[in-house]
């Protein structure tokens, strides 16, 4: 009895386990195509939201990116902007050199001076040369292209002051000349490069008359005012240059 009784548990382990096993092995089939229909919708989804969204990651990413070479361009253009400036600034400033040197470069007592503030806002058409006691003494005289513009006023260590002869009330001896004549006078300084000079109203004086002052051209007449109460007459001229562009000036002993 006991035999028959293993052999029936026997044969029904035998039976069992195949149908487990062949129920494993078609339930796992079924899990994976079910898993798989499953899947099938999201990876379709996802991949379809993937090329849509990854278009506008790539937009703004390339925008990002236009940006930072935007702004990369605009700092150098700007910077190449005042090296062009800072260039165009020297060319002149040497031009401005040379023009000023060309007045008798062989003469050994004239020195370069640069004018360390503007003539136009000074008072008294005043302005200060940076150069001082070793190099120039009071009374030099200060020229601007070959052209006598002033004289040194007072000296300091390092540095002295200037007056124009258009400062107002100073006093210039002139010679106005024309093809006719030549007249010996005074003139008169009215401030910013101005001048004016008064003669006798029977003198003739011809419009464009040269006015010479030590030997250099000052500049021409530019008008003449006659006053029939009056026995003079008065002859205006100017520097022939804007005084509130120089920058620098030649001193000479």
């Amino acid at each position: 009895m006991t035999y028959l009784q293993k052999n029936k548990k026997n044969n029904y382990k035998k039976i069992i386990v195949p149908i487990i096993i062949l129920i494993i092995i078609f339930a796992g089939s079924f899990l994976s195509r079910l898993v798989h229909y499953v899947n099938l919708p999201i990876n379709n989804s996802f991949n379809y939201l993937t090329q849509k969204i990854n278009p506008i990651f790539i937009y703004f990413k390339s925008k990002k990116d236009l940006v930072n070479q935007n702004n990369i361009l605009f700092e150098e253009n700007k910077k190449l902007k005042v090296e062009s400036i800072a260039v165009e600034f020297f060319k002149s400033e040497n031009q401005e050199l040379k023009r000023i040197l060309n007045y008798k470069e062989s003469d050994s007592k004239h020195f370069l001076a640069k004018i360390l503030n503007s003539i136009k806002k000074s008072p008294q058409d005043t302005f200060v040369i940076d150069v001082g006691q070793d190099v120039v003494s009071e009374k030099d005289t200060v020229y601007y292209l070959d052209i006598p513009i002033g004289f040194v006023e007072s000296v300091y260590q390092n540095s002295s002051i200037a007056r124009l002869y258009s400062s107002s009330g100073q006093k210039i001896q002139v010679e106005i000349r024309s093809e006719q004549d030549v007249i010996k006078t005074e003139a008169i300084g009215m401030s910013s490069g101005n001048f004016k000079i008064s003669i006798p109203k029977d003198i003739p004086v011809s419009p464009d008359s040269t006015i010479i002052f030590n030997g250099s051209v000052m500049g021409v007449v530019n008008n003449t005012e006659i006053d029939s109460s009056n026995t003079f007459q008065n002859i205006y001229f100017n520097f022939p240059f804007n005084i509130s562009t120089i920058n620098w000036v030649i001193v000479k002993k």
